[in-house]
């Protein structure tokens, strides 16, 4: 679908002047928070792409295709057909000719560990691998003290080439050894949060942890029963050594819970809640509700993470409070008929529900939550860093298992489908919109910021199966080069 070139002919426009995405937006206080410096003007392009597909991501169905688009410095400032945008160029554009590979947004990781547990310390390593995936933003789910020194100083050095928002650690993953909470209380609450959407590097909110995660001696996620009988006593499943507490471990009783949620929020602060199991949800569904007070999530976008299993009931409360969720998009499918024994006959199918949050209209974004336990390109981990892993497993359901075969979904994964286009939003502007960067980052809009990528083929229109073989072949963040694969130099400006 061809559609009619737009592109700022006027003055000043500010990001809040852009029509707006179908979200509830930000109050005004926050706006201003977030809105950026206006655009150049006069339009003079300092590169164009053209002769491809562009892939807008804006909130249309189906997303619209535009053929070129044109960038000064970091913005774009124009896109539309290759005869309107070409009639932009000046004599010092560079033109490039994309030869129908498609471009479009660069990927905002709605949960990542890309930094913090960067191999062997080498944090520009790490980026450089996220930006040949086309990962443009990282939400970084756990930052502490050292990791912020670091983000500061590479900011200030102008050594940041990707997008970070850190969420800083209120508490640790597990207990100390009498059984307490391990408070960290990083950044917060001595700092105000960093909203500024100019800068690479910004604190929106504050990291906690509710429950466990099947790390050994930390405990497993809190359900609201206690886990079968036969998992905690087969020897194979090393319940004992991993759990500790029959029904799962929470790490925070409700009442300092809903104080700590509402201190952040006072504060401007969004809190990313780490809840697995049913009863972990709950009460990061309770603290939140409190601290709302009968407002709508929208302006403080509190998000719960993981979501592994979540009831029927539960995903009410998220839709009545505009609660947001990141969901796991490389499902363990090839696990998936253990699931009776992990939680019982009665509540398995509750791990499926994730995908049901799409459906029932609740914001949900991607998190891939790698680790860095397993190289890059293994496509047997199922928190693999590259977002079109993601984003098959997100249409699919299907996984690549240990013996080289793809495991398809059972049925209790079928129920709600989730279609490219919801998927890819979902690893876009969805993602944006958690951390207030929606007006700035997410879609191909004039005004935002040059964050986008070239891939091999078109996503929406190559068969969901053949999404595996989709390649990054360019990244850009700010109007800047910062990854080009061998061999397509012709399309890196």
């Amino acid at each position: 679908m061809k559609r009619k070139l737009t592109f700022l002919p006027l003055l000043i426009f500010l990001f809040g002047c852009l029509t707006p995405l179908q979200f509830p937006s930000a109050p005004i206080e926050d706006e201003e928070l977030i809105a950026a410096t206006p655009i150049p003007y006069p339009v003079n392009p300092t590169v164009i792409f053209h002769n491809g597909e562009v892939l807008t991501m804006e909130d249309i169905s189906p997303i619209p295709t535009y053929q070129a688009i044109a960038i000064q410095h970091s913005r774009i400032v124009a896109v539309g057909s290759n005869a309107e945008i070409l009639d932009l160029r000046r004599s010092t554009t560079e033109v490039i000719d994309l030869g129908g590979r498609t471009l479009m947004p660069g990927f905002v990781e709605g949960h990542s560990h890309v930094l913090h547990f960067a191999p062997g310390g080498d944090r520009h390593r790490a980026m450089k691998v996220a930006l040949s995936y086309g990962l443009t933003t990282l939400n970084e789910m756990v930052v502490d003290e050292d990791d912020i020194e670091w983000l500061f100083k590479a900011e200030e050095y102008d050594e940041l080439q990707l997008r970070v928002n850190a969420f800083p650690l209120y508490n640790n993953l597990g207990l100390d050894s009498t059984g307490n909470t391990i408070i960290e209380q990083v950044w917060f609450p001595e700092n105000d949060p960093i909203l500024d959407a100019e800068r690479l590097f910004r604190i929106p909110g504050i990291k906690i942890y509710v429950d466990g995660s099947y790390v050994p001696g930390r405990g497993c996620p809190a359900l609201t029963e206690p886990y079968p009988d036969e998992l905690q006593t087969n020897p194979i499943y090393q319940f004992q050594t991993i759990c500790l507490a029959k029904d799962g471990d929470l790490y925070l009783s409700q009442e300092e819970m809903n104080r700590v949620v509402a201190e952040a929020q006072a504060r401007g602060y969004r809190v990313a809640f780490h809840a697995m199991g049913d009863r972990g949800i709950e009460v990061a569904l309770t603290a939140i509700e409190n601290a709302l007070g009968g407002e709508s999530n929208a302006r403080y976008r509190h998000a719960i993470h993981h979501n592994a299993l979540i009831r029927d009931d539960q995903i009410t409360r998220y839709a009545n409070s505009y609660i947001l969720a990141s969901v796991r998009g490389y499902f363990n499918t090839c696990d998936q008929n253990e699931y009776p024994t992990y939680y019982g006959p009665d509540r398995y199918g509750w791990a499926g529900n994730r995908y049901a949050l799409v459906e029932r209209g609740i914001l949900a974004f991607s998190e891939g939550d790698y680790l860095w336990r397993y190289a890059p390109d293994d496509l047997t981990n199922s928190t693999q860093l590259n977002p079109l892993v993601n984003l098959f497993g997100l249409v699919t359901r299907k996984q690549l298992c240990a013996d080289g075969t793809f495991r398809e979904p059972a049925e209790w994964l079928h129920p709600n489908a989730i279609s490219v286009d919801e998927a890819l939003r979902m690893l876009t502007i969805n993602a944006a919109y958690a951390v207030s960067l929606e007006h700035a980052i997410g879609t191909l809009e004039v005004g935002k910021f040059a964050d986008l990528i070239i891939l091999s083929n078109n996503p929406l229109t190559v068969d969901p199966d053949e999404i595996l073989d989709l390649e990054v072949w360019m990244t850009m963040v700010n109007g800047n080069t910062e990854y080009c694969a061998s061999g397509h130099e012709d399309i890196c400006p």
